[in-house]
């Protein structure tokens, strides 16, 4: 079966195979030497780590079976498991998986054996809980993630799942917190990486399509395309290319004429996105308290209206006000909504006028309009709010949030009757 991953690296570097092909920015230059040789057939999959020249790579080169190559930059125990220096040869096959984290950390395992150096407490006291003297309890690894500040997670072949997330992480706790609310069975995932050098960058794709991530701005489209192709059948075979470049494709939609929209209400949705995109960027760039300020950009929450085509990023401000929608787009007149936007403190529109505004999109469905509803949830939206501004930046905030509720029941109800 083939295998896709996305892998962050240092200085925003990333490597990553998708049905698409392989698609990679600024990889170790012993590592991007070795997989655009002329011998490498096939990449099967790689992983990059914090530390200069840190990589582990598993490819096929011409009339060779699976190879496993690895940087001089990795830990010297990941070294010891992957290759015996007395007989000069490679100890793991095709099957074995290995994940970097910081602090020369990493954790790396195969059918029948595991190693691991400086993983978090929690993670190894999770670890010995799911063995027993005869063997793994609730199955083996099938995912492992580490990230930065102590961030992990880990699933099992049987579908256990245990994690770490601290709080600074909003994007991903929020993702998990989502998730969990709607029951979601983690044996559903598909693919999880965390970003080992930087707080809060993620992806993570479930089998029904859905997916979320977060990462800087100069790598949003790379992982866009990973995650929106990661169900696609295979491309046919080529040569690897350097940061694709593909258009934005954030859910795998088909096309349906009601998803259409008219030249004017696209234009209204593409202004007010655009004006939210630049207010939570900014928003979001004056919360964060970067240890290294060169070097760290603004992030981007991967979701719907979230994405900024400017390429000067807004200067850092919290919320003093609320991105309402476009007055000529208020236009309901349902008696039973005039008492709702007439209120001096509210959102000024009701469902129908969000509604009107959301199609505008072309991508208006129960899905796109669940991970919409991620960015208006109260606590997460007053975060980003001044705190003059706070109270009345969640209250209008809630409102969106209970809107788009109302508007996924709605559409529930749609593609169950068939309409």
């Amino acid at each position: 079966m083939e295998q896709y991953f996305f892998s962050f690296g240092r200085d925003d570097s990333y490597i990553s195979k998708s049905p698409e092909g392989l698609a990679y920015r600024n990889p170790p230059r012993t590592l991007l030497r070795l997989f655009t040789s002329e011998g490498v057939s096939n990449v099967e999959w790689a992983s990059i780590g914090p530390d200069e020249d840190s990589w582990v790579l598993s490819c096929m080169k011409e009339k060779e079976n699976t190879r496993i190559y690895f940087g001089d930059g990795c830990p010297s125990a990941l070294k010891a498991y992957l290759f015996d220096e007395e007989s000069r040869t490679v100890r793991r096959g095709s099957d074995v998986r290995v994940v970097f984290g910081p602090k020369s950390s990493f954790f790396a395992w195969d059918r029948n054996s595991m190693r691991w150096s400086n993983i978090p407490e929690s993670l190894e006291e999770t670890i010995q809980a799911w063995l027993s003297p005869a063997g793994w309890k609730v199955g083996p690894p099938r995912m492992v993630a580490l990230g930065a500040d102590g961030a992990w997670f880990m699933l099992s072949e049987y579908g256990a799942a245990s994690w770490e997330i601290p709080d600074e992480f909003e994007s991903l706790a929020e993702t998990w917190d989502e998730w969990e609310d709607e029951d979601f069975g983690w044996t559903e995932l598909s693919f999880v990486a965390f970003d080992p050098t930087r707080p809060d960058q993620f992806v993570a794709i479930r089998s029904d399509k859905t997916w979320q991530g977060a990462i800087d701005d100069s790598n949003s489209e790379a992982l866009e395309a990973f995650a929106s192709s990661f169900f696609k059948k295979r491309s046919p075979p080529g040569r690897p290319s350097a940061q694709k470049r593909p258009s934005h494709s954030n859910l795998d939609q088909s096309w349906n004429p009601a998803n259409t929209p008219t030249p004017a209400a696209q234009a209204h949705y593409e202004t007010w996105s655009t004006h939210c995109a630049t207010l939570f960027a900014a928003a979001a760039a004056a919360r964060a308290t970067p240890k290294s300020p060169s070097r760290r950009g603004p992030r981007s929450a991967v979701s719907p209206a979230n994405i900024s085509t400017s390429s000067n990023p807004p200067r850092p401000s919290l919320m003093t006000s609320f991105p309402h929608l476009p007055p000529s787009l208020v236009t309901c007149r349902l008696p039973s909504c005039i008492p709702t936007k007439s209120a001096a403190s509210g959102l000024g529109a009701c469902k129908h006028d969000v509604e009107a505004l959301f199609r505008g999109s072309g991508l208006y469905s129960y899905e796109w309009l669940r991970q919409e509803r991620l960015r208006w949830h109260p606590d997460r939206f007053g975060r980003l709010c001044a705190e003059s501004f706070k109270e009345e930046g969640k209250r209008k905030a809630e409102e969106m949030w209970k809107i788009c509720e109302e508007l996924m029941v709605l559409e529930k109800k749609s593609a169950e009757s068939g309409r």
